[in-house]
């Protein structure tokens, strides 16, 4: 992985640390959600099964889209 690509790969996790997305029970759940993160971020999640299984979005302070899950990964 080249560098821009790295320190983008670690901004988004920081951020997506920042949103202290929960453990949800419920078995057989399956949901979306969303979690204000640092800076302004909003982290969407999915939850599968009653257990978080991806984050699928993230949408920068502006409200503009910054990065979605790839396409072959959502249902």
């Amino acid at each position: 992985m080249d560098e821009p690509k790295v320190g983008l790969v670690e901004r988004l996790v920081a951020i997506a640390e920042s949103a202290n997305i929960p453990f949800v029970e419920g078995e057989g759940l399956v949901a979306q959600d969303s979690f204000q993160a640092k800076d302004g971020w909003q982290v969407n999640v999915f939850y599968d099964g009653g257990e978080f299984d991806y984050i699928d979005e993230f949408l920068a302070p502006n409200g503009g889209t910054g990065l979605r899950a790839p396409r072959s990964r959502r249902s």
